[in-house]
């Protein structure tokens, strides 16, 4: 699960999308992390790349990600020598029916009664 606290906006990583995540977090680039979905991942490359890719532009659309100068990733982030991971398609699941509660900020706005103000 994935909160952008500045809208409110809960998302859920499924498929391979929650082994992308640490990647994204780490600072590399896109190509970097495609070219290690495709070692990392069973499949065909050429798909691994677009869904990737396409996962990579939803986290920029929805401001979970934002570009910038890639920073080269860590080995210790690096898929081993060894059999790959059977790929599953990643997917960014959107929940926006909460947000006017993760909005709330109930230690500093509250009204007279100490119950967090809603407008």
């Amino acid at each position: 699960m994935l909160v952008h606290l500045g809208t409110g906006t809960y998302f859920s990583l499924g498929g391979s999308a929650a082994e992308i995540w640490p990647l994204v977090v780490a600072g590399a680039g896109r190509d970097e992390i495609l070219a290690e979905a495709v070692r990392r991942f069973e499949g065909e490359g050429g798909t691994i790349e677009q869904e990737v890719g396409d996962l990579l532009g939803q986290f920029l659309e929805h401001g979970l990600a934002v570009a910038a100068p890639p920073r080269e990733l860590p080995d210790t982030m690096k898929h081993a020598d060894g059999p790959a991971t059977p790929y599953l398609a990643p997917r960014l699941e959107v929940f926006e029916d909460m947000q006017e509660l993760l909005l709330l900020d109930p230690i500093h706005e509250t009204n007279d009664d100490g119950w967090p103000k809603t407008s």
